[in-house]
């Protein structure tokens, strides 16, 4: 465990009703929930914001399911704190095996957890944008306006994490089976279109899979960064656009198109997403792109 993450630990062990979480099982919450302790307590973590948090890292379905259905523990409970903003995207996060996950969101959805829920607080916007697609689809918005600042929905988030592993392959051809809108009309966040996020964020296989599916390559926007997804291309990274590379990697790691890590260090990672950039804005033009001549803001 690292530093951050032993810190964070202690944090909501300060708390006695984060420490009870820790045990195994649910017995000795038991005791604390019953001497009066709240169920939904901020632990003030950014790993563990609550019991339920903490309850999913430690894939205890039971202990999950004990939380929600008879304890009180709010599904949709929203966290201020850390980067998750709902217990949904702690369980979409998990480091677990694929029926551990299915069984921890089933026991949230069940427990009314709402999947479509805009999230203020954290880095998705929502749980579609984390990845809850690869487990429900029925009852599923899948172009709501993400409450994210820069990705307008969850295809465009999806789209800009840079991987391609084949559970993230499956989101994206669920959502577009799905009727994810490829092309938006309308007020769209910094990263315009999913076209434009992964052209902007160098996701070539995306790139493909996109203009494969009817994305529009010549689509411009306006009251954004960039107009068009051969401009996003084009262009040096902003020191916005680089703050969310970072991001990505460090939460989710660079995968190619078979699945395979790559292990980069930080003075390679420029060079190589520059690359990636430059094939993307070759590929735009083969598929018929056309240049245009606004200017970039700046940021």
């Amino acid at each position: 465990m690292g530093r951050a993450k032993s810190q964070d630990r202690a944090i909501c062990q300060g708390y006695a009703i984060g420490m009870a979480a820790w045990a195994p099982g649910v017995e000795l919450l038991k005791q604390i929930l019953n001497a009066g302790a709240d169920v939904n307590q901020s632990l003030e973590s950014e790993y563990w914001p609550s019991v339920l948090a903490i309850k999913i890292d430690l894939q205890e379905v039971e202990s999950i399911e004990f939380l929600v259905q008879e304890a009180g523990a709010a599904p949709d409970m929203t966290f201020k704190i850390g980067p998750c903003g709902s217990p949904l995207v702690v369980a979409c996060l998990a480091d677990c095996i694929v029926d551990i996950q299915y069984r921890i969101m089933e026991s949230l959805l069940n427990g009314g957890a709402d999947m479509n829920m805009p999230l203020e607080y954290g880095r998705f916007g929502s749980a579609l944008a984390a990845g809850v697609w690869r487990y429900y689809a029925a009852g599923a918005d899948v172009n709501m306006f993400l409450e994210n600042r820069d990705f307008s929905t969850a295809i465009t988030f999806s789209v800009a994490v840079p991987r391609f592993e084949r559970p993230r392959r499956e989101i994206m051809a669920l959502l577009v089976k799905a009727g994810a809108e490829l092309n938006p009309k309308g007020s769209v966040r910094r990263y315009g279109g999913a076209l434009m996020a992964a052209s902007c964020f160098g996701q070539e296989e995306k790139v493909q899979f996109l203009i494969d599916a009817g994305a529009d390559v010549n689509q411009r926007f306006e009251g954004i960064p960039y107009a068009t997804a051969l401009q996003a291309a084009q262009a040096d990274f902003s020191e916005k656009d680089w703050e969310w590379v970072l991001y990505f990697i460090d939460n989710f790691g660079y995968c190619d198109w078979n699945g395979d890590f790559i292990w980069l260090e930080e003075d390679e990672l420029k060079p190589f997403f520059k690359r990636r950039k430059d094939r993307i804005a070759c590929l735009l033009k083969e598929n018929g792109a056309i240049a245009c001549f606004f200017r970039c803001p700046t940021g």
